[in-house]
């Protein structure tokens, strides 16, 4: 039985944008918030966590800020996105039910959990599942001119339904269609979302782990020649996406920053001092690599070093 909505979405706070999500009963009452991500400072979110609280209940955030006094970028985040997904869900959403966009895909289904953002695309990925909790397939929503995109496919990674505020018949001909195959180009806003959701699908497999979210197997023709990790993690102005590939020793042979918030001159050191850590099996101890750029260096080390161990507890000998 149906409770209520969980709303997810990104407001500034004071050290980048915070991701929450709101939990919203069927009356649209606030019936809990999570501070999921965030970069600010770790006592003013703890007493922004005990004090948001005193949101549940409420329809209507407004002229709540007082409620954060002190703490007010960090709090004004969690307001932002409270009010969001109370008007969103006043308004009945953007022309369309969000479950009915799941029950049309599937005949029946019990929940949808959110998965991961992909700050780079601005995707967000949900896994679908059955009343015992069996896998159905995966969710991908963009938002385009205040109007939410959906691709949804199965397990076997096939497109099941294009929806963007009515169906898109001129997809029609790719549903069906497994997604490595498709190539849409980046014509329109919606050739691009599935574009994008294609280009997510070719970074392979998903992997259940706190840093990294894919894996994909590099091939020199049929030879497996090694494992490139998909991650996220802190830099200096939020998340940075970033790609670590090992070959089959799990040895680094590369990484690349997909996505970076981070300034644009501390980024290009960065990228150029990682190169010293081609080679290695294992990067503790080498903060130093990073020195002068110790925040967008940190989130090199830490997707790096989820990838070795990743690699030697689930592929390595």
């Amino acid at each position: 039985e149906i409770s209520g909505t969980k709303y997810y979405g990104f407001a500034q706070g004071f050290r980048g944008p915070n991701f929450i999500s709101v939990s919203l009963d069927l009356d649209g009452l606030i019936k809990e918030i999570e501070i999921i991500h965030t970069g600010d400072t770790g006592d003013y979110v703890a007493d922004v966590i005990d004090w948001m609280e005193d949101l549940y209940g409420l329809d209507d955030v407004d002229g709540q800020e007082d409620t954060f006094s002190g703490v007010t970028a960090t709090g004004n985040s969690v307001l932002a996105v409270s009010d969001a997904a109370i008007k969103y869900h006043q308004d009945g959403g953007i022309g369309y039910s969000t479950r009915d966009v799941y029950a049309n895909a599937f005949d029946s289904f019990a929940k949808i959990t959110f998965y991961r953002h992909y700050a780079h695309a601005s995707i967000d990925e949900y896994i679908i599942y059955d009343d015992s909790d069996n896998e159905l397939g995966t969710g991908f929503v963009h938002e385009i001119d205040g109007v939410q995109y959906f691709m949804i496919i199965d397990q076997n990674e096939e497109i099941i339904s294009i929806v963007g505020g009515l169906p898109l018949e001129d997809y029609d001909n790719l549903i069906g269609s497994d997604l490595s195959e498709v190539s849409t180009g980046d014509d329109t806003d919606t050739d691009a979302f599935i574009q994008a959701v294609a280009d997510l699908a070719a970074n392979g497999s998903r992997i259940d782990d706190d840093v990294l979210f894919r894996r994909q197997t590099i091939y020199d023709g049929d030879d497996v020649v090694g494992t490139a990790y998909y991650g996220s993690a802190q830099g200096f102005r939020g998340q940075n996406l970033i790609k670590v590939t090992l070959d089959t020793s799990g040895i680094i042979t590369n990484i690349d920053v997909l996505h970076s918030n981070d300034t644009p001159g501390y980024l290009s050191d960065a990228v150029d001092y990682m190169e010293d850590l081609y080679g290695l099996d294992d990067v503790d101890g080498q903060e130093d690599t990073f020195s002068g750029v110790s925040a967008t260096g940190a989130s090199i080390l830490d997707v790096t070093d989820a990838a070795i161990q990743y690699f030697h507890a689930e592929e390595g000998e």
